[in-house]
């Protein structure tokens, strides 16, 4: 067991406390006296948390903090900002964003060693400026959209993003498309690649009719569960367009769709128009402590998406010895290494993703193989990586 980094406090600036921040949040506590953890809100979301628009339920406080089972060390401080969610503001945001942090900073008297942003914007940009003002260590991770797609955007997004990079001491990301494209902007700051991870406490086998029972779902069924926001680059558009093919050929399928987004509603009427919504249930978004037992009743997990950083479901699925059907983006590839893992397609294209799904039914899976190899991606093992980092700037 590595040693708690004596009488040190963590600052972590993030846009949500739950899923893979929470998990990775709770891991990293036992290494630090006190950890803050200031989550950024967009007030601008609470008119449909009035309203009860499912479509935006991940926007909401009651989804984005989850402090169910929270270490005591960690601290949970939300920094209210509002904009307009459409780039011209969001370009705009991270100057409200540093102002909201570093008044709830001063307004708690709160003292820090480090800090640690998660995405690039507008996290990163709080945290390279709370390094000139508090002469702290700052370290950001750069996991998905915020690195693959925003700096470019266009020039401006260019020098905000490369801006930012320079100016903290460690960049982390999650894969290797994802630091191929840190060096495409020619960045100075050191780099490590560090992945997502899962934990092994929730996620592990479970007997499939067990879940089933507890889910109520039919135990007659292969059941094909998604998980993941509602969104374009997800490619929930394909996986339900497969399931379209798939039920031509055989009548014994349920695709299970869980998460909450814009395209909610849109996803609903698509599936009544082409008949299928006795075949593909949308349950929205659900708690993290619900998600074992959905990954534990499905026979197959795939991920559609047209890109991703290091997707945690593809974790946790493992975790839970799923075989896993999904795209070759991001850092897919990087974790599905052979075929006793996964079947891997290329994005946007419903046939090949229900070709693969078919060749996963019939395949005959190691499961014990599949949990086993798992194990090297828990929370612990990655973030005994971090500590290391910190080690270097501490």
């Amino acid at each position: 067991m590595r040693e708690k980094t004596a009488q040190k406090n963590l600052l972590v600036i993030c846009h949500a406390y739950n899923t893979f921040v929470k998990d990775w949040v709770d891991e990293i506590s036992v290494y630090f006296d006190n950890v803050y953890v200031f989550v950024r809100h967009n007030t601008f979301f609470d008119i449909f948390n009035i309203l009860k628009k499912d479509s935006y339920a991940h926007k909401s406080l009651n989804y984005k903090v989850c402090s169910k089972d929270k270490p005591l060390n960690v601290s949970i401080i939300i920094t209210p900002i509002f904009y307009l969610p459409i780039s011209f503001f969001f370009k705009r945001a991270g100057d409200k964003h540093l102002s909201s942090v570093i008044e709830c900073i001063e307004q708690s008297k709160i003292r820090f060693d480090l800090v640690h942003g998660h995405f690039i914007w507008t996290s990163g940009y709080v945290v390279a400026n709370l390094k000139k003002k508090y002469n702290v260590p700052a370290v950001v991770t750069a996991h998905g959209f915020d690195i693959y797609d925003l700096p470019f955007r266009d020039r401006k997004w260019t020098y905000i993003v490369s801006s930012i990079i320079n100016q903290v001491d460690h960049i982390i990301t999650v894969s290797q498309k994802n630091l191929q494209k840190i060096d495409s902007l020619n960045i100075n700051t050191p780099t490590s690649i560090v992945q997502n991870g899962y934990s092994p406490r929730f996620f592990m086998p479970m007997d499939a009719n067990y879940c089933k029972n507890i889910l109520r779902l039919d135990k007659s069924k292969k059941i094909l569960l998604s998980v993941g926001n509602l969104t374009k680059v997800k490619g929930h558009k394909y996986l339900i367009e497969a399931m379209s093919i798939l039920l031509e050929k055989r009548d014994d399928l349920i695709l299970i769709i869980i998460g909450g987004g814009p395209l909610m509603k849109h996803y609903e009427n698509f599936i009544k128009d082409i008949g299928l919504a006795d075949s593909i249930i949308l349950v929205g978004p659900k708690p993290h402590n619900e998600i074992p037992c959905w990954m534990g009743a499905c026979d197959l997990f795939v991920l559609p998406s047209l890109n991703e950083g290091n997707p945690t479901v593809m974790f946790e699925a493992l975790g839970a010895g799923k075989p896993f059907v999904g795209t070759n983006v991001g850092g897919v590839p990087d974790i599905i290494i052979n075929e006793k893992l996964g079947i891997l397609v290329e994005p946007g294209n419903a046939c090949d993703l229900a070709n693969a799904i078919i060749r996963g039914l019939n395949t005959k899976w190691d499961l014990s193989y599949i949990a086993n190899h798992s194990q090297k991606y828990t929370w612990s093992n990655n973030i005994l990586r971090t500590m290391d980092i910190y080690d270097t700037l501490l």
